[in-house]
C-alpha cells in the first residue's frame, strides 16, 4: 500500500506514504525517492529531493546532476545544495536565490544578480562532474525511471455543480474531455496568481479541455464566519448568512468579469464538491482524464508549462509500469 501510495497520482498521498517510509526506515525510501525527481511537477521533484538529501549520495548523486538543467530553478537551486552537501563544494548557490521578486522593476521574476550567481554555480558543478563522474555509478535500476503513476483509478462519481446564474451542470457532461477542476476563492493570494495561466491553458486548449474553476467564497469558517463580509451586523444570524452568501457570490462575479476568465466558473459555498477533493487548503487542482479518472491531485500554485505537461499526460492512456518492488519481510 505505501508502495503505490509513494508514485499516486495525488500529490497529497505520495506525501504522506514517503513520510511513513522514512520514519519505518523503509530501505526502499531510496528508490520512491528517485521516482519523484522524473515527475511533471517540479514541486514532487522537490519533495524527491528533500528525501534523497540524508539517502545514499554515491547512488544519488548522478541523477540530480540532470536537475541542473531543470525549468524550474526552485528545483535547480534544491538540487545544487544537496550535491553541496554531498561534496563538500561549495560554489554559492542557495534556495533563497531562487525566490521571485515582489517589488521592484520585474515583480514575479528573479532578480538578475540572483540568475547569474545560480548560472556561475551551476557551471562550476559541471565542471566539477566532468572530473568525477567516473566515481558514480552510471544507472539506476530501470523501473526507476519508467513509472510515473500509480495504478488506474475508477473513474469517479458523478457530481453536479451549479454556475454563478443557477444552472446546474453535471462531471458527466464533460466526458471525452480533459477536466482541469481548480478549487478557488476570490480571497486566496495563490489562486488569484494563477488565474492568468489558466486563462491562457483555456486559449491554447480550446475545446479539447474543459477548465471548470469551482469558488468556495462564502464556505464558514471554523467559527462559522463566512470570509466575504466580516464587518456585518450578526444579531440576525439567518439573515447575516442570506446577506453573506449574498455578497460572496457577487465578490465571486465580479472577480470573473475583472480578471477576464474565460473558462467555466462555479460557485461551491457549501464545499459539497471541494469537500469531496479535500479541497480546503487552496488552490487545490484535480486533473481528471477523458474517462473521468483522476489522474493528479495536488495544492498549490503551478505555471502553465506544468499545466500544459499534465493535461497532455492526462490526455494520454494510463500506461502500467514495471511492478513495485516487493517488499522485504523483516
Amino acid at each position: 500500500m505505501l508502495f503505490a501510495g509513494a508514485i499516486d497520482g495525488d500529490a497529497s498521498v505520495r506525501e504522506l506514504a514517503l513520510a511513513t517510509l522514512q520514519a519505518s526506515h523503509n530501505p526502499q525510501l531510496f528508490e520512491f525517492a528517485m521516482v519523484q525527481l522524473t515527475d511533471l511537477d517540479p514541486m514532487l521533484r522537490l519533495l524527491g529531493l528533500d528525501y534523497l538529501r540524508k539517502n545514499d549520495s554515491q547512488r544519488a548523486v548522478p541523477a540530480v546532476m540532470q536537475l541542473l538543467d531543470d525549468p524550474d530553478l526552485r528545483v535547480v537551486t534544491a538540487a545544487e545544495v544537496n550535491l553541496m552537501r554531498w561534496s563538500g563544494e561549495d560554489y554559492g548557490v542557495r534556495l533563497r536565490l531562487a525566490t521571485l521578486s515582489q517589488e521592484g522593476a520585474d515583480p514575479g521574476q528573479v532578480a538578475p544578480e540572483n540568475l547569474e550567481t545560480i548560472r556561475l554555480g551551476v557551471m562550476r558543478r559541471k565542471t566539477w562532474w566532468k572530473l568525477r563522474a567516473k566515481d558514480y555509478p552510471k544507472s539506476q535500476p530501470q523501473w526507476v525511471n519508467s513509472i510515473t503513476n500509480g495504478p488506474a483509478r475508477l473513474p469517479l462519481p458523478d457530481f453536479t455543480l451549479k454556475n454563478l446564474e443557477g444552472t446546474t451542470v453535471r462531471l458527466s457532461q464533460f466526458r471525452g474531455k480533459v477536466v482541469v477542476l481548480n478549487f478557488w476563492a476570490t480571497w486566496c493570494t495563490a489562486c488569484i496568481a494563477e488565474i492568468p495561466d489558466l486563462i491562457a491553458l483555456q486559449n491554447k486548449t480550446d475545446k479539447q479541455v474543459a477548465i471548470l474553476g469551482v469558488a468556495l467564497d462564502g464556505v464558514p469558517d471554523e467559527h462559522g464566519h463566512i470570509t466575504a463580509d466580516e464587518t456585518e451586523e450578526k444579531s440576525e444570524p439567518r439573515e447575516y448568512r442570506k446577506n453573506s452568501l449574498k455578497n460572496a457570490r457577487a465578490k465571486v462575479a465580479r472577480a470573473v468579469k475583472e480578471r477576464g476568465i474565460n473558462y467555466s466558473v462555479f460557485w461551491d459555498p457549501g464545499s459539497v464538491v471541494g469537500g469531496q477533493f479535500n479541497g480546503g487548503e487552496l488552490p487545490t487542482t484535480v486533473i481528471i482524464d477523458a474517462e473521468g479518472r483522476m489522474r493528479r491531485r495536488f495544492i498549490g500554485e503551478r505555471s502553465l508549462t506544468v499545466f500544459e505537461a499534465m493535461v497532455a499526460e492526462a490526455a494520454r492512456p494510463v500506461v502500467q509500469g514495471p511492478s513495485l518492488p516487493v517488499a522485504q519481510n523483516n
